[in-house]
């Protein structure tokens, strides 16, 4: 049963943590803009950020 509680109580963090990061990315209004990555195939891939939406080009 002592297991039980630990695994219970790390979902819980885990969701909370994981909802707190997704909120911030959905509301943030730092990264607005076009930006450019290379991948790991050699590719460039730009990006653009819209209100916290990553929409890849």
């Amino acid at each position: 049963m002592k297991f039980r509680n630990t695994i219970t109580m790390l979902v819980l963090a885990i969701a909370i943590l994981s909802f707190l990061a997704s909120a911030y990315g959905l509301f943030s209004d730092q990264g607005s803009g076009q930006a450019e990555f290379q991948s790991i195939h050699g590719q460039t891939v730009s990006t653009w950020m819209n209100l916290g939406v990553i929409f890849l080009h």
